[in-house]
């Protein structure tokens, strides 16, 4: 994004920003700003605690540039290993007899700050399973 300096690209490239969509049930599709790019991670279920993901880059040209590469660098060592270090811990503190707050953080009066995507997900595979099951 224009704050976070994970990797540099040319001015005059396309600078949106980051963009993010959720295909359900378990595919996010990024695209990241500089050069034509799109990535593609699906996370599959392997157990009640663990999951296995996939990642994907899409690029219009076999001859991948110094940009993205380091945007696929600040993926791979940065960004991934953050979320999967966070995501372990909160299933490490969801198991401890000592937590009985809820499962989600969601504070109407700063959603930038909060998991409305996260509990509209959970909600999805909710209504999911009860389809299954009836």
């Amino acid at each position: 994004t224009k704050t976070a300096k994970a990797y540099s690209f040319e001015a005059g490239d396309v600078d949106f920003g980051y963009a993010g969509w959720f295909l359900w049930p378990n595919l996010t599709l990024w695209v990241y700003p500089g050069e034509a790019n799109i990535s593609a991670l699906m996370m599959i279920p392997a157990g009640p605690d663990r999951t296995l993901e996939t990642l994907d880059w899409f690029l219009p040209s076999t001859e991948v540039s110094d940009q993205v590469k380091a945007a696929m660098k600040y993926m791979d060592e940065t960004l991934q290993p953050e979320d999967i270090g966070l995501c372990e811990s909160v299933q490490r503190g969801l198991k401890s007899k000592g937590y009985n707050q809820g499962r989600f953080v969601v504070d109407p009066e700063h959603p930038e700050l909060s998991e409305h995507g996260v509990h509209h997900f959970q909600k999805m595979v909710a209504e999911a399973l009860k389809a299954e099951l009836a």
